[in-house]
This record gives C-alpha cells, sequence and structure tokens, in this order.
C-alpha cells in the first residue's frame, strides 16, 4: 500500500468510529428520555410554569405549554378527563402570561396546585407501570 491508500483506509475506519459513536450515543439517549416517567415531566412543568408565572420569562411559559400539551393528551389518552381539564385550564393561565394578560398569580398557582391533584393518579399509574416493565 503506498503512502494515499493507507491515509485514506485511516480516514474511512476514523469516519466509521464516529458513525458508531453518535448511534451509541443516540441509542442512550433514548434510552434515557424513555425511562422518564409521567411525574418527571410534572416536576418540570412545575418548575417551568412558577417561572412563567413569577418572572413573566416568555421562553419559561413556552416551554411548560409544550410539556403540559403533552400531558394534556396523555391524560385524554387515558380517559383522565378531570386531569386533562386540569391541564387545559393551567394552559390558558400559561398563554395569558405569553400575550401579556393581566393575571392573578394566586390563580395562576392554584391551577399548578389543582394539576397535581387531580392528575396525581395518573402520575402513579404510570410510575407503576413502568416498574413493572423492568
Amino acid at each position: 500500500m503506498n503512502y494515499l491508500q493507507k491515509k485514506l483506509t485511516t480516514k474511512k475506519m476514523f469516519n466509521r468510529k464516529y458513525f458508531l459513536l453518535f448511534f451509541i450515543l443516540l441509542f442512550f439517549i433514548s434510552y434515557i428520555s424513555s425511562e422518564k416517567t409521567i411525574a418527571d415531566y410534572f416536576s418540570q412543568v412545575n418548575v417551568l410554569a412558577s417561572e412563567c408565572f413569577n418572572r413573566k420569562n416568555v421562553g419559561s411559559c413556552r416551554a411548560a405549554l409544550a410539556i403540559s400539551e403533552t400531558y394534556q393528551s396523555y391524560a385524554s389518552s387515558k380517559n383522565n378527563y378531570r386531569c386533562q381539564t386540569s391541564l387545559l385550564a393551567l394552559e390558558a393561565h400559561i398563554i395569558m402570561v405569553v400575550f401579556n394578560s393581566s393575571i392573578n398569580n394566586r390563580l395562576s398557582s392554584q391551577a399548578l396546585m389543582n394539576v397535581k391533584r387531580t392528575c396525581n393518579d395518573l402520575f402513579l399509574q404510570d410510575a407503576e407501570s413502568k416498574k413493572k416493565e423492568r
């Protein structure tokens, strides 16, 4: 083999290593994200929505809205309409902050606590189903 062939062979092996490393990393990330329970997502919404209501941070509001919309769909698929309705109310409060409507922080915080109370059984069911899968 001449110098150029050796260099090309080394470059191909180098690219294959990175390609393989990329797929291993992608698999690992997808595995970790699948282990999250609905309760884990609720803790994220709780933090983001609180920041949205208290600091009027639009980025936090949008992130909280996206996550709560995912919950809302999940609650609907499980026929838990009380939870779904609470999540829709929370989303409405978040949207009002995004559009700079004057809202009462106490009512917004109450909507967040209502989600925790009405969706608690959904969170517990999801955590238990994850334990059974393991």
